[in-house]
C-alpha cells in the first residue's frame, strides 16, 4: 500500500471518530502527525467521501459522508434557505 493509501486511510479513521461531528484540517493533521497542507490535499481527492461545513468560528470543516447528518447541520440548511 502506497503512502497516499495510508495517509487518506489515517484521515479516514480521524473522521470516524464518534468523539467529533466535524473535523478541522489542523485538528487532523495535529492527531495524525502530518501537514495540514497534506490533510487538505487527501480531503480534495477524496471529496466524494466527506461533506462539509462552517464552524462557529467560520472555519470549513468536514466529516464522512457515511456518518448520520447532525440536527446543526439540518437547522443550518434550513436558516440559510429561508434567508435567500
Amino acid at each position: 500500500m502506497g503512502e497516499a493509501e495510508l495517509d487518506w486511510e489515517e484521515v479516514e479513521k480521524a473522521l470516524k471518530s464518534n468523539k467529533w461531528d466535524f473535523r478541522s484540517i489542523e485538528g487532523i493533521a495535529a492527531e495524525i502527525g502530518v501537514a495540514p497542507e497534506r490533510v487538505r490535499t487527501l480531503l480534495e481527492q477524496n471529496a466524494r467521501k466527506v461533506r462539509t461545513m462552517r464552524s462557529r468560528d467560520r472555519r470549513v470543516v468536514y466529516a464522512l459522508r457515511s456518518k448520520p447528518v447532525t440536527v446543526r447541520e439540518v437547522i443550518d440548511s434550513v436558516v440559510t434557505l429561508a434567508s435567500r
